[in-house]
């Protein structure tokens, strides 16, 4: 690099102690084990901000969201990672690998993911990875430098109503299964037929959907109680 130049691809932040895989110098993460599901509780990075203090290491975050809320991630890394090692752990960064983005950019998006996760960890953030893919051709890449028997995490938010995302996930989750063997995986949106014995971590639309539902229902019942008080008394 131009001496004095600004380092915005993290290219003079990336310690030369760190290991790499051999083919694409993908950083190598470190995997974790969960020894109680039950204390998990999740918040988005976007909300993240409004957990008070005392209850953040109480909390995960995760980053299950569209990428320009999560850019900051890579681009203000040190910031991001000072403000998230006030949390119990985090998710990795889930940058897109969609099947019509160009391959490069998906191998970036990958190699962004986790280089951030290596250095969370640097900075003492307990990380769970997330594996991502796109159609097959990304195997060769996507799973690289991830650990094998670790937690994973992964999200099925808007593959349900494509066959095609449909189809392409669950092949991709079928590869991840037989290359990374995780310890457990933890689903961010609706499960699958391929998702067996995992973490349901619920999309918060669905919370919102739910919520909304619900008290539709009781200002219907309410009303009903009100129209039946109204034919009693007359």
């Amino acid at each position: 690099m131009i001496k004095n130049e600004p380092d915005f691809l993290n290219f003079l932040k990336t310690p030369e102690h760190w290991e790499f895989t051999e083919e694409l110098n993908i950083p190598v993460i470190k995997g974790i084990r969960l020894r109680n599901e039950n204390a998990l509780k999740f918040v988005n990075f976007n909300e993240a901000h409004r957990t008070p203090l005392t209850k953040r290491k109480q909390e995960t975050v995760h980053f299950f969201q569209a990428d320009y809320l999560i850019e900051r991630t890579f681009t203000r890394a040190s910031q991001t990672a000072e403000f998230l090692s006030g949390f119990k752990a985090c998710l990795s960064p889930d940058f897109s690998q969609y099947t019509d983005m160009p391959k490069a950019m998906c191998i970036w998006n990958h190699y962004r993911k986790m280089w951030v996760s290596r250095f969370w960890q640097d900075y003492g953030i307990r990380v769970i990875p997330v594996a991502g893919w796109s159609d097959e051709s990304s195997y060769e890449y996507c799973f690289e430098g991830m650990p094998r028997k670790s937690l994973i995490a992964v999200s099925t938010v808007g593959i349900h109503r494509d066959e095609q995302a449909r189809y392409y996930f669950e092949k991709g989750y079928n590869e991840m299964m037989k290359r990374l063997e995780p310890d457990k995986v933890i689903v961010y949106g609706k499960l699958l037929d391929c998702c067996e014995n995992v973490i349901h971590l619920k999309h918060i639309n669905d919370e919102k959907f739910k919520a909304i539902k619900t008290t539709k229902s009781l200002e219907k019942l309410e009303l009903m109680e009100e129209s039946n008080a109204r034919l009693t008394c007359g």
